[in-house]
């Protein structure tokens, strides 16, 4: 007798090898979702640490180039202080050589008392104008100041007024 192949038609295992299997095929999948689970969490987590990482890199050189633009701003500025200083210094030298060539003409002593009545009252209308006065108090120069500022107007207008007759 040869045997040649055998065929089983129908296997049914029993109850209880069906539920072992059964929660064998479970506990597979339980574990495998568990495994995907994890690996999306360490993902998430590696992804979220290199975000901050990032985030902490971006936020100091942004610090890094404000400061940066902040100290240009103010080295710019303190440039431009510095030019304004030199310009208003360069100014005041002109003028007072300008006062200076006045006083020493004919009627360089009026120009002078017009120019310091002038800024004298010019001080006193901004003291008055200050919000922290709250009583004024009118000194006695102030008249004194007037006239010299009306004398010498007076004197220099008509100096003024005769110097353009004569070159007529």
């Amino acid at each position: 007798m040869l045997l040649r192949s055998i065929e089983i038609q129908d296997i049914s295992p029993s109850e209880s090898m069906q539920v072992a299997m059964e929660q064998q095929a479970a506990a597979e999948r339980h574990r495998k979702a568990a495994e995907t689970q994890a690996a999306g969490n360490k993902q998430a987590a590696v992804l979220e640490v290199e975000g901050i990482r990032q985030s902490t890199i971006l936020k100091a050189e942004g610090i890094k180039q404000s400061t940066i633009l902040k100290a240009e701003a103010e080295q710019e500025a303190a440039v431009r202080q510095a030019a304004a200083a030199v310009s208003l210094a360069e100014g005041t030298k002109r003028s007072n050589e300008l006062l200076a060539e006045g006083i020493k003409a004919v009627d360089g002593q009026s120009a002078l008392n017009y120019q310091l009545s002038k800024q004298y009252i010019e001080a006193l209308a901004l003291l008055f104008k200050s919000e922290s006065n709250k009583v004024l108090i009118m000194p006695p120069e102030l008249s004194q100041s007037m006239g010299n500022l009306i004398n010498s107007s007076f004197v220099l207008g008509v100096t003024n007024g005769l110097d353009k007759k004569d070159k007529s």
